[in-house]
């Protein structure tokens, strides 16, 4: 792949290459400091793998030291849906409705 050269080239190379969690950094980045930090990004990572959210570690509990599992809530009591395709949603629609 070629060296990047405008602003929004060189954010797509760094999240390819750091991960979607550094994006939001860039956003009050000027172009001058986006071209800054990518010219020093690009002489360390530019031979090393895209990244690969795979093999990131899950967070792991400080306390009992098990992986950390993310769970949705919401106000309704039918538990969270998030697709309206998904096969409950009528159902937990209907029951929500009627104050169940």
């Amino acid at each position: 792949m070629k060296k990047p050269k405008n602003r929004s080239e060189r954010i797509e190379w760094i999240t390819r290459k750091l991960g979607h969690r550094v994006l939001i950094g860039y956003a009050k980045y000027t172009d001058r400091e986006v071209k800054q930090e990518f010219e020093l990004m690009y002489k360390i990572y530019k031979d090393k793998p895209d990244y690969d959210v795979t093999t990131e570690p899950s967070p792991t509990c400080v306390v009992c030291e098990s992986e950390v599992e993310v769970t949705y809530t919401c106000l309704c009591t039918a538990g969270c849906i998030l697709d309206k395709d998904d096969p409950a949603y009528e159902e937990h629609k209907r029951l929500y409705e009627n104050g169940n």
